[in-house]
Order: C-alpha cells, then structure tokens, then sequence
C-alpha cells in the first residue's frame, strides 16, 4: 500500500472562510436566503481533512486512537465550553423570554455533543420560534463531533482488514462508498416519505448524523483519491479550468436560490456538496484567491465565529428589538470574540501539555455547572425583580396531553366533582386549561384534556408546509370516537381557525375542489368539517362550546413581541415588546372569516374572548403581569383572566342526554 501524503493547503482554509461567510450572511437576514448550505461545505471539508490526516497516519504506521481523539478535544470542546458557559450564564437577561427553557436545554445537550437530538424533538431549525435558540446552531457541531467518534474507527477498521487481505486500498474505497451510498440513499428517501407514519422524516434528514453522514463521506473519497503519492497526475486534475468555477458556482448559486421552503437537505443538499468536493480535488484558477491571506484568516477564525456569531444575534435581537444598528453590532462584537477565543483561548489550549481527559471534564463540568446556574434562577420567583416579573410560564399541564394524549390519561385529568368537561383542539385549545383547571380546583367541573399542536379538530384532511398531517386526521377521529363512547356533558373545543383560513402554509380538503389553499375556498371547507365533527357530538348528546380565536399580535418582518424580547429587551423598549393594540385592530389573522365559520356551526354557545381581554377595546400584552405567552397564545396568567367567561359558559350549559 502506498503511503500518503497530506500536505497544509491554504486553500481548504480559504474554503472555511467562504462557509463561515454564507452561514453568517444567511442568519444576518441578508439575500443569502440559502445561506445555511455553508455548512454542508463544512461537512464535506471536515470528511476531507480528517481522513487526509488518518491515511497519512495509518500509512505510515503512527496512527494513534487516543493521540487523535486528544488533538479533536483540545480543537474542538474549550471554544464551545466557553460559548456555552457565557451564554447560559448571561441568557436570564439577554436571550429572548420565551427561549429560556428550549436555551437551557439545548446548551446542556450540546455539551454531550447531542444538541442535534435535542433539538430533531424540540422542532425544525426553519420555524420560527427555533430562530430564537441561542444554541440552535449548535446541532451542527454535535453532528461533526458524532462524526469524529464513528468514522475513525470505522476507517481504521478496513485499513485493518484490508492489510490482512492484501487489498488495502480497495477495501478502503469499497467501505466508504458504502457509507456515502447507504447515507445518501437515507437522506434522498427522507424528502420523499416526509410525512408517513406521522414522522417529519425530512427533519429526522436534516438533524440525524445517519442521513449527514454522506456529505463527510463524500470528502472522504476526495482525500482518498487526492492525498496518494499520485495525486495530481490524474485526468481530474487536468480539468481545473472547468472544476473549480463550477464548483464554486455550485456553492454560492443555491446560496441565493434556496430558502426556508427548499426541501433540504433531500436533493437540493447535492449541488454545494457536489460543488465543495469539486473545488476540494482541485481549485484550480481559484487556489490563489481561496489562499490570499485575508481570506485564510477568516477560515483560522471561522469555527469560533460560527460559534459566536449566531448567539450574539439572537441576544442583540431580543434586547435592541428594531433598532438597525444590533445586527452590525451583533457582527462586529462576534468577530471580535471570535479573535480573542482563537488567540487567546483556542490556540493556547491546543499547544499546550494539559492532558486532553482533564480538558475534556473541565469542559463538561464547567458548562453543566453553568446550566444549573441558569436553572436557579429562571425558576427561583424571589430572584431579580426584573425576571420574576417577566418570566412567562410554561403551560401547566403535563407535556403529553399537549401532543395527542388520551383523555383518559390520569396526568390529563383534573378535579373530582362537577359536571365532566373535555378540552379538544389544538394550541388554541391548550392555552385555556389554567382557566379550567382553576375551575376544577374549584369543584366547578371535573376536566379532561387532549390536544395536538397544529391540528385543527374538525373532520378534514389537511396539509402544513406541503406534508399532509395524517396523524392529526387519526387523531381527531379517535378522539371524537372516545369522546362519543365516555360522552362528558360538555366539550370545549378550540382552534386557530384563522391561521389554518389566512396562513399559506395551510391547506384543507375540500369537498368538493379536493386540497385548496385560498382563504375562500379553506372557510368553505372549514365550514363543512367542523360542523360535521360538531353534528356527530351533538348527535351523542354532548353540549358543546366552540371558542373564537383570540385577539393576536402578529410578528412582522422586523417587529417583536412580548418574550420575543429579552428581559432587558423589555425593559429598554416596552412600546415595543409589550405593544397595546385596538380590538379591532388588523392584528386578527382573518378574524371576520374565522368568526363567520364558527356562527355558521350548530355549536350550543361560541365563546368570544376578546372583550374579556381587551378592556375598554384595547388588548395588551402586559397589564402587571404577561397576558401572552407569545404573540398567538395565553400565559398562564392570560388564560386566568378568562374564569368567569368558561364557569358563565359551562355552568349555564344544559345538556341534553
């Protein structure tokens, strides 16, 4: 087996710098919509490097399990110790209100180099409550890092067995083409069954290490076929005057093409992981711009600013909420961090003779301890007056009745007397069990709960970003089922009609013209299946109450609110992250279409909230305490204001059995 050669070329750094570029544009909110590919050119690069690295190690015999996973320790985990310690130490004050939890969370999974897990059950990176993660770009960084702990023995392994077959480099390429087909075959699958069994496979794609593993795969063959004593005597390397411009074209066109609608990666992930391969091999007449210093010392720079630049933004959002200058602010300060933990933190650590083991447990401890901190005070109600009068409450009742639990679920039951009450419905519906738990406490009414985010509970098929949710369509006819076999007295039932009517994401079958997304043809459809849920309760002798979407303040193109903002955010600018608007205010999502569909049922009472939260016809988002918990939904201390208008409503009803 020949030995390999892997010589320092400052333009794989010079490519760094680019990625860095594009994942900071995109995340600054400039045309770059499809800026997020930079990081698949990470992927590629760091499959390229570190197999470049372990051949040269392998070939000559020095290759060393605990040399190299100490030189991965001591690169990688004290710049994101750091960045996670600072972060959750400052996110009380800084980081958006209704954050706080999903921060503290995803900061400790990224610690034991599981963000990516975390954050694939938590949500989409593209949704928009995830934009308010300071750690949400951290998934990548534990899929690179899951990456270092598999494939070096997976390659030492067929070096292994290649040896002793005599077939050493064959048994090399073979396996890792197997991985990069087995993975991208996983990845091309994902965006075509997306929704079946009611899994969001694209996103198990886009977060998984199985479904990523391709792109590292792919720079892997690239070190394999260029870091022999051969390379540059192939007939790739002839083709340089061609390679590398269309590789780069490759790179930055879908950076301005793609979006937050492109399914990726699927597809769409092919051509800047094509196009960073093809510079990898050879970049041609591109090599002396990609090694011009100013644009290698972006890429010596380019991990700690990934890691800086992305938590600085989200803070500078949420505290200068529309103020133009955070962004650039935000940009400046990270690329000044981003120099001080290279120099001054990374590059001393990585020279330096500590023992990677100890560095590696300063590095967990030290972020746990961070964490727990950060813990202490989001839940201590007698800490900083500003904070205990901020904070927003998370919804009180337990996790699972929230995502499709049964209403016969003990943890979704409260009270012991009264006539029996079930909550149904989706996000809508959930805000207001502080309302009725009070009134079970109370002895008012004995209540169940079942909701399923993003469903509307009415008997229609409907679509969310392209994907059909067949498990809210099983779920709202079970639930109907249960509900017609127990038969409560009262059903309480509510749902973001509005948004399912205004919001294009959304579309609903028709009974007539099948899948339609306008706002028109949806209030038709709408109509027909909520009274057909409705008509098979009342057919059970259930009484039930339909509940108007509540009054909503809607985020803009650069607007914020309520814990959008940070606690200093608040405080600073309190026009802006606690606004007052007019009940009649265009803050509704379709809201004469939503109230059109609901009076057009036979429900038995159609509650309207609004006038119960909007005295004297102006809602607030803050009056003494948080009325919303985001700009669509109740706080806790919202719902409550709500009792009278459920115990009027349930202790008037009279059902008919």
């Amino acid at each position: 087996m020949q030995n390999y050669e892997f010589p320092f070329r400052a333009d794989v750094q010079g490519l760094r710098g680019l990625a860095v570029l594009l994942v900071v544009f995109y995340h600054c909110g400039l045309p770059l919509t499809g800026g997020f590919v930079g990081v698949d050119v990470f992927f590629v690069i760091s499959g390229f490097v570190i197999t470049g690295g372990l051949l040269k190690a392998l070939s000559g015999d020095r290759f060393s399990p605990s040399a190299f996973f100490g030189r991965r320790v001591k690169r990688l985990l004290p710049a994101l110790a750091l960045l996670v310690t600072t972060t959750l130490l400052v996110a009380p004050w800084l980081s958006p209100i209704v954050s706080q939890t999903r921060t503290s969370a995803t900061g400790l999974a990224a610690t034991f180099i599981s963000a990516n897990a975390y954050l694939l059950r938590a949500g989409g990176y593209f949704e928009g409550d995830a934009e308010q993660n300071p750690f949400l770009h951290t998934w990548s960084l534990s899929v690179e890092e899951q990456f270092y702990l598999v494939f070096p023995a997976l390659l030492a392994g067929l070096w292994w067995w290649g040896q002793r077959r005599g077939r050493t480099h064959q048994t090399v390429w073979a396996g890792v083409v197997v991985v990069f087909a087995t993975s991208l075959l996983g990845c091309l699958l994902a965006a075509e069954i997306r929704g079946v069994a009611g899994i969001d496979w694209l996103r198990v794609s886009f977060f998984a290490s199985p479904t990523r593993a391709w792109e590292f795969a792919l720079g892997a063959l690239v070190a394999l076929g260029t870091a022999g004593t051969a390379a540059g005597h192939t007939g790739l390397a002839r083709a340089r005057h061609w390679f590398a411009p269309l590789g780069l074209f490759l790179i930055v066109g879908p950076a301005f093409v793609y979006s937050k609608t492109t399914v990726f990666p699927g597809y769409a992930a092919l051509l800047p992981v094509v196009g960073t391969a093809m510079l990898l091999v050879e970049p041609g007449v591109l090599r002396r711009a990609f090694s011009h210093r100013s644009v290698t010392w972006l890429g010596d720079i380019s991990y700690a600013w990934y890691l800086w630049h992305w938590p600085l933004l989200v803070c500078f959002r949420a505290t200068f909420p529309d103020q133009f200058w955070a962004v650039p602010a935000a940009v400046v300060l990270s690329i000044a961090f981003a120099v001080i933990s290279y120099r001054w933190f990374e590059e001393p650590i990585r020279s330096s003779r500590l023992h990677p083991a100890l560095i590696g447990a300063v590095c967990v401890v030290v972020p746990s301890a961070a964490w727990y901190a950060n813990g202490v005070v989001l839940n201590d109600p007698h800490g900083t007056d500003m904070i205990a009068a901020l904070r927003i409450e998370n919804q009180p009742h337990a996790r699972r009745c929230a995502t499709g639990g049964r209403l016969s679920d003990p943890a979704c039951q409260f009270g012991v007397a009264g006539p029996r009450v079930a909550l149904v419905g989706d996000s809508n519906a959930a805000q207001h069990v502080p309302a009725l738990q009070r009134l079970a406490d109370e002895g008012v009414l004995r209540l169940s709960v079942s909701t399923l985010l993003g469903c509307p509970f009415m008997e229609v098929r409907h679509w969310r970003d392209g994907q059909e949710h067949r498990r809210c369509h099983a779920w709202v006819q079970d639930t109907t089922e249960a509900l017609l076999r127990d038969r409560p007295d009262v059903v309480v039932l509510g749902l973001a009609t509005d948004a399912y009517l205004d919001q294009e994401r959304f579309a609903l079958d028709h009974p007539i013209h099948g899948r339609q997304s306008d706002p028109q043809t949806k209030a038709e459809a709408a109509s027909h299946g909520l009274q057909q849920t409705i008509s098979a309760l009342q057919a059970g002798g259930i009484y039930v109450v339909l509940v108007d979407p509540i009054p909503k303040f809607v985020m803009g193109s650069t607007a914020t609110v309520a814990g959008a903002c940070s606690a200093a955010g608040v405080h600073l600018f309190p026009t802006v992250c606690a606004p007052e608007r007019g009940l009649s205010d265009s803050t509704w999502h379709n809201a004469e279409a939503a109230r059109s569909v609901h009076r057009r049922t036979s429900a038995d009472r159609v509650l309207d909230l609004g006038p119960q939260l909007c005295a004297l016809g102006r809602c607030r988002m803050w009056d003494g305490e948080w009325l919303y918990h985001d700009g669509t939904h109740l706080s806790r201390a919202g719902s409550l204001r709500t009792v009278q208008t459920f115990r009027d409503a349930i202790v008037g009803a009279q059902p008919t059995k």
